[in-house]
This record gives C-alpha cells, sequence and structure tokens, in this order.
C-alpha cells in the first residue's frame, strides 16, 4: 500500500510512501517542528527568568515540551530500527537513527528511484549544466531541500565518525588537493576569491559531496535489495575519474 502524505506544515512536497514510510515522516517533521519550539521557548524563558519571573511555570513548559520530543525521538528510533536498510546502515560509523530517520523520511519510498542517478538529483546532489546545482534567487529549486540538508549533516556525521566514508572522504581531498596544488588560499569573510584560486573550504565541501554521493548510491542499492527491487550497477571510480572499479558499499 502507498500513501500520500502531507503534513499540516509541510517541510517537503508530498510524495508517494509506504504506510510505514508515511508515519516516520510524520514523526520526522513532528519532531523538526517541536525541536524548533524548544529551542525558541528556552531562549524566551531565559530572558524571562533574568527579567525576575517565576521560574516554576517557565520550567514546567520547558520539561513538558522535552518530554514530548525525547517520546518523537524514542518513536523515529524504533521505525528506523524496523527500516528494511538498517540492517546496512547499522554497520556503518556516524550513521544513528536520528540522522537516518531524517534522511529516510524525506526520501520517501525508493521504489520511485529507478536509478542511482535521480536519487541524487531529487536529494540535490546531482547534475545540472555540468555543475553541482545551485540556488537561484526567484526560482524554484529542483531538488529536496530538506534532504540535502539532512544529508549533508549526516555526512559530517560521517567525518567526525572516522569510518571508511571518512577515509574515502580523504583520499578524495588528497586528490583535490593535489590538482589544486598552488592554487589554494584560504576563505576570508568579505574578500573575493582570486581568479584561477580555490579556497580550502570549497576542497572541503567537494569533497564531502563525493562522499554523500557515495553514500547515496551504497543506500539506494542495499535499500532497493532489501525491498526486493532491481538494482543496477555499483557506484564506480570511473565516474569519479579512476579506473573503473566498482565500490561496494562500507560497512564499518
Amino acid at each position: 500500500m502507498v500513501l500520500t502524505y502531507n503534513a499540516s506544515v509541510p517541510l517537503a512536497p508530498p510524495v508517494s510512501r509506504t504506510r510505514e514510510g508515511a508515519i516516520l515522516h510524520f514523526m520526522v517533521q513532528t519532531h523538526i517542528q517541536v525541536e524548533k519550539l524548544r529551542i525558541s521557548g528556552e531562549r524566551h524563558s531565559a530572558i524571562l527568568l533574568k527579567e525576575g519571573f517565576n521560574g516554576s511555570p517557565l520550567n514546567e513548559v520547558r520539561q513538558r515540551t522535552r518530554e514530548f520530543e525525547e517520546y518523537l525521538e524514542t518513536e523515529i528510533e524504533r521505525l528506523v530500527m524496523s527500516h528494511p536498510a538498517w540492517p546496512w546502515l547499522s554497520q556503518v560509523k556516524g550513521v544513528g537513527t536520528e540522522n537516518a530517520g531524517k534522511v529516510l523520511a524525506f526520501i520517501g519510498d525508493i521504489a520511485r528511484f529507478s536509478t542511482v542517478s535521480k536519487l541524487w538529483s531529487y536529494a540535490g546532489y546531482g547534475v545540472e549544466n555540468g555543475e553541482a546545482p545551485r540556488k537561484m534567487k526567484g526560482q524554484k529549486v529542483t531538488w529536496n531541500e530538506n534532504l540535502r540538508t539532512m544529508c549533508w549533516r549526516l555526512g559530517t556525521s560521517m567525518i567526525r565518525a572516522g569510518g571508511a566514508y571518512y577515509h574515502y572522504y580523504l583520499n578524495v581531498k588528497e586528490s583535490y588537493d593535489r590538482r589544486y596544488e598552488g592554487q589554494i588560499v584560504k576563505a576570508k569573510k568579505g574578500t573575493p576569491v582570486p581568479p584561477g584560486m580555490i579556497t580550502a573550504k570549497h576542497i572541503h565541501n567537494m569533497a564531502l559531496r563525493r562522499m554523500i554521493k557515495l553514500f547515496l548510491s551504497h543506500l539506494w542499492e542495499k535499500w532497493r535489495e532489501a525491498e526486493g527491487l532491481p538494482g543496477g550497477t555499483p557506484y564506480a571510480l570511473e565516474r569519479l575519474g579512476y579506473a573503473g572499479v566498482p565500490i561496494k558499499p562500507f560497512v564499518c
């Protein structure tokens, strides 16, 4: 059974989802909103406390909001741990249930992505006119911005964890460092990058983007495999300008 779910305060356009996927999407969207509410409430209550207001009702609101947030986190964890892709995701360093849940929720039904390229495009990690897509003022984006953000957060978490994807990131970054040797400068706020030069931050972002694309290709492969859907050729090094040896999904 496939449902189309639209939250009262949508963070993304409604897409085709399985029943379990729709529930996960609802829980994740609600958690995001409650988290924002808690943070805003904590800031506001801190101001009131400084002005001498009684802290009892303020603390009560904070506590109840946090309890609801924890309930949502528990439900998201339960849903993620029963997800078809979790047996593989659980073996990847830096992929916790919260970050994984947000990525899985915004992808929706993996069956609608017949190729990994379609998933990349939907996540904002495809290529438009030979370059990574960028937001243009006055133009609607062609990807799911929430998914793009969640993938970036997950990628950052995997780098901090220091697992196999982090080592892949280091290899890609090293190749960029060699390619742009003598052209790398430090970014300075308000100062344009000199012509023909590139910032170290830009190189980091390019390497991280490549790592996320590899992760998404592996997620696409393992998720579709778990669902009994036809897969495709694993992500190959030839797409990165190397020898064309397939990169199998990492498990550490």
